[in-house]
């Protein structure tokens, strides 16, 4: 159902590799937080490893994960042209509201996910990889997993970051038990205080679809599909208040299909649905 439903559209490598942790990740970090503070404005952005290169042990795709956590994802925007010219180019939102994906293509690929410090996923992030410091049991468990994922999805990444999925949401659960409190970023300086119509209107939209998707992602009977042109939520339950599709942005030569694809995922389930649209 999932690759079924998946579109060609994703930010991907073509092909999955896994490496040993390797402590040149963490000097490349630095490196490129160096380079990132010459574009954001230091006092208002924070910068942090994150991803399975991050984690002492742990296989990982040599891809290059760095959180920015900014005060407000606008500022980000006016920041697209510097950050082109120093190699990162714009990726698509993938359902992910309120975040700015940026990927550089380099001799080890680097991805730059900015969120703003408000953002629920900022303090997931970093649960999930404090807790893998602090079980290294878990993080030869999170290695056996993509050995054995590799194995069957070579060749289709987006199979191989699904079979991920449920793993990844069994230890944000844990993460977030051990943790007890809300892990929340802060940052200095002065935030910005005046806010136009249509700014508000688009933060409140936004805020709605990041509380509808919020649980999802620690609940077992909840499942998020996120692609480029649409989000779907997905549950067990036969109740559309619990299945529903989120943002879709199909394209005129493929809404047909689209649609078609994204219906079907409920159809094979028998599973009743709510279609938002905006």
């Amino acid at each position: 159902m999932f690759k079924k439903f998946c579109s060609k559209k994703t930010m991907t490598t073509d092909r999955i590799v896994l490496e040993p942790f390797q402590k040149k990740c963490g000097l490349l970090f630095q490196e490129e937080k160096r380079l990132l503070k010459e574009i954001f404005r230091p006092e208002h952005t924070l910068f942090f490893h994150i991803g399975s290169t991050a984690i002492p042990g742990c296989l990982a795709n040599p891809i290059l994960d760095i959180l920015a956590v900014v005060f407000d994802i606008g500022e980000v925007d006016l920041l697209e042209e510097a950050l082109r010219e120093a190699g990162y180019e714009l990726q698509p939102e993938c359902g992910i509201n309120r975040r700015r994906l940026f990927q550089k293509k380099r001799e080890q690929e680097v991805h730059l996910h900015c969120f703003e410090e408000s953002h629920p996923d900022v303090g997931r992030h970093l649960r999930f990889r404090n807790y893998l410091f602090s079980h290294p049991g878990k993080v030869k468990e999170y290695s056996a997993l993509k050995k054995k994922l590799l194995e069957r999805f070579v060749n289709e990444p987006s199979q191989y970051v699904w079979g991920k999925s449920r793993w990844i949401k069994q230890i944000d659960c844990l993460a977030a038990f051990e943790a007890r409190s809300f892990l929340k970023v802060e940052l200095k300086g002065e935030r910005k205080s005046l806010w136009q119509p249509s700014e508000i209107i688009e933060a409140m939209e936004d805020n709605l679809y990041l509380e509808m998707m919020y649980f999802a992602h620690y609940i077992p009977t909840r499942e998020i599909l996120f692609n480029p042109d649409v989000t779907v939520l997905q549950s067990t339950i036969s109740d559309d208040t619990f299945n529903c599709i989120l943002r879709a942005r199909f394209d005129e030569k493929s809404v047909g299909k689209r649609v078609a694809q994204v219906l079907s995922c409920f159809e094979e389930k028998n599973l009743p649905l709510t279609w938002w649209t905006g």
